[in-house]
């Protein structure tokens, strides 16, 4: 976003003007150096960035830990760092829970991955008895 400019007599204004930020609004503004009012409104442009998602041309997604606020409910997410696709994983063998077999009523979860099978609960991550 570009400086504003008086159109009479070419002050600089600044590019932050008294709380104006709508687009398609026109704003109304008094020069400090001419008096003169003046009207403007704001554009903004697109900016893009592009970068490598290999995970979405068949390599593996690369999974980070995740941390927010309460801590609780990050324990066991995972965001790619590739293409932020956000998964739970399990507390027992760090797998996605979509390869575990999910009882679809219970809520809870047999991990026959790791070094014995448990079951866990999909909510609140406690170990089931």
């Amino acid at each position: 976003m570009g400086d504003l400019y008086c159109p009479y007599c070419d002050e600089e204004i600044g590019s932050h003007v008294d709380d104006c930020y709508e687009q398609d609004v026109e704003y109304e503004h008094e020069c400090p150096k001419c008096e003169k009012n003046f009207i403007f409104n704001i554009s903004y442009s697109p900016n893009f960035d592009s970068w490598k998602a290999d995970c979405l041309n068949g390599e593996k997604h690369n999974y980070e830990k995740m941390c927010g606020y309460p801590k609780e409910l990050f324990v066991n997410r995972r965001r790619c760092s590739m293409c932020s696709k956000e998964v739970t994983v399990c507390k027992n063998c760090e797998k996605e829970k979509s390869e575990h077999n999910i009882h679809p009523t219970k809520g809870t979860y047999h991990c026959k991955f790791g070094d014995d099978t448990k079951l866990f609960a999909l909510v609140g991550e406690s170990e089931h008895e």
